[in-house]
């Protein structure tokens, strides 16, 4: 049986990669999925009856401890540090049953999956060649995406995959963004006037 680990940071991310995870099993039902949520409980994948083998605890930043300074000290007080020396600690005890991994997010789930020394794809949800001209990968992210491990680099929109084409990332690819594709329109009309242009809000994926 091939066993498939899926690494993810974020609310958003657990949830592209839950879908992902979904559409697998129903491909093949007989592939093992297991899933790694460094970055809250792993609600999405609990939702889809994956088995998660990460030590996990939701701090007070939702994985956005970046933003603000104090957010970075609230989740540091909850007990970031010792949670992942926890989470390298087990990535590293459990990397020899995978076959292959699944990073989605940014450049920390996708170390993770470098450091389990498996081939990986990596799914890069927080970039987007839609909010900047080019896309400035960190040099440390750019070596992994080099690596032979890494099999393939998925992108959240065509012309991000296009781009990184152009920086010589050859493995980029574009093939749907799963958190929007099962969006399903709603029978309710809007009553809108013909002619007239119409703007769409939708909210993100934090919670």
């Amino acid at each position: 049986m091939k066993k498939i680990l899926l690494i993810s940071n974020g609310h958003g991310e657990d949830l592209n990669a839950s879908l992902i995870a979904s559409a697998i099993k129903e491909i093949n039902p007989d592939l093992h999925l297991s899933a790694f949520p460094i970055v809250g409980e792993g609600k999405s994948y609990q939702k889809e009856n994956i088995e998660i083998v990460a030590t996990v605890h939701s701090m007070p930043s939702g994985g956005m401890f970046y933003l603000k300074y104090s957010y970075f000290l609230k989740d540091l007080f909850s007990g970031l540090i010792s949670l992942t020396i926890k989470q390298l600690i087990t990535i590293n005890k459990i990397k020899k049953r995978y076959d292959l991994v699944l990073a989605t997010g940014d450049i920390v789930p996708i170390f993770f999956a470098f450091l389990t020394g498996k081939p990986f794809y990596a799914f890069i949800v927080s970039s987007s060649s839609l909010y900047e001209k080019k896309i400035n990968l960190p040099f440390f992210l750019k070596l992994i995406f080099n690596s032979s491990l890494c099999l393939g680099i998925f992108t959240r929109d065509k012309d991000t995959a296009n781009k990184l084409n152009e920086q010589g990332f050859k493995k980029a690819i574009f093939k749907g963004y799963p958190i929007m594709d099962i969006l399903n329109s709603s029978e309710n009309m809007l009553d809108l006037e013909p002619g007239k242009k119409m703007i769409a809000l939708l909210p993100g994926s934090r919670l």
